[in-house]
């Protein structure tokens, strides 16, 4: 019989048996997420709900709810007016940009926050020959589908500036709108995993309220990953209740707007 104390480790075995790790979280997390799907099937007695686990549907709906997509457009306004009214004009003038400035979105769940970065890019370079292009990632596939599509609610997009809206959202059906193509375009989706190298450099890195739910030893490889992915002197844009854990992010980062949580690449470690 499946007791409150082995519950964890029994859902870590059944679900990276299925090829989805969660090394990376911190196991009160985890707890949380399988009392919230327990609760939700209806389920007290935790031998079943771990039976009920192998299915597909719940093992689907687990993982998206490790996933942790909340988002929406423009989450936080103040930190993407600092970004429009800073740090753009700051990438924009650097003559090592080659004619386009790169973004990483980390974690992008359902598209809001990629979507909303290219509002912001296109109405502060519309007026330069700059380009941008923006990479978009998470570890979800679902999420992944639907931020391709950029189809949304109205009440996803209530909260919108009236112009932004009339601008790059057009009507898709009674009720939904689409990002407009000129917003799509420079957006590249891929299911990726944050914590893995990669190739491409980057002028500024959004990964907001995502590594808070990491364990330390995660936040550490995350936190390395994102300095070598950042070209010199760019910008990492964490979420407002972000916590570092990780002793040698000063080293590697210095605040830019500590209140809004954004933070510049050193251009040597401090160690």
């Amino acid at each position: 019989m499946q007791t409150e104390s082995d519950i964890i480790p029994s859902v870590i075995r059944i679900v990276e048996n299925n090829g989805f790790s969660l090394n990376r979280y911190k196991k009160t997390f985890i707890q949380r997420r399988i009392v919230l799907r327990m609760n939700a099937c209806k389920i007290s007695d935790v031998s079943k709900y771990l039976q009920l686990l192998k299915t597909p549907d719940e093992f689907e709906a687990f993982v998206k709810s490790i996933s942790v997509n909340v988002t929406s457009f423009f989450r936080d306004v103040s930190p993407f007016d600092t970004i429009g009214r800073k740090i753009i004009p700051v990438l924009a003038s650097r003559p090592n940009l080659s004619g386009v400035l790169r973004v990483w979105s980390a974690g992008c769940a359902t598209g809001e926050e990629p979507y909303s970065v290219s509002i912001l890019l296109n109405e502060r370079l519309r007026r330069t020959s700059l380009n941008y292009e923006i990479f978009a990632t998470d570890r979800n596939q679902k999420a992944l589908d639907h931020a391709s599509d950029g189809i949304y609610k109205e009440s996803d997009i209530s909260k919108i500036d009236s112009l932004f809206k009339a601008r790059y959202f057009t009507k898709f059906n009674a009720d939904s709108y689409q990002v407009s193509p000129q917003i799509r375009k420079p957006i590249t989706f891929r299911l990726e995993d944050i914590s893995k190298p990669t190739t491409k450099k980057f002028d500024m890195i959004f990964c907001r309220n995502v590594m808070i739910y990491f364990e330390k030893q995660a936040q550490d490889v995350v936190v390395n990953n994102f300095y070598d992915s950042l070209k010199p002197g760019g910008f990492l844009v964490s979420g407002m209740d972000e916590v570092f854990v990780n002793e040698n992010f000063s080293n590697l980062f210095t605040p830019f707007d500590l209140k809004q949580k954004i933070f510049q690449k050193r251009e040597k470690p401090l160690n």
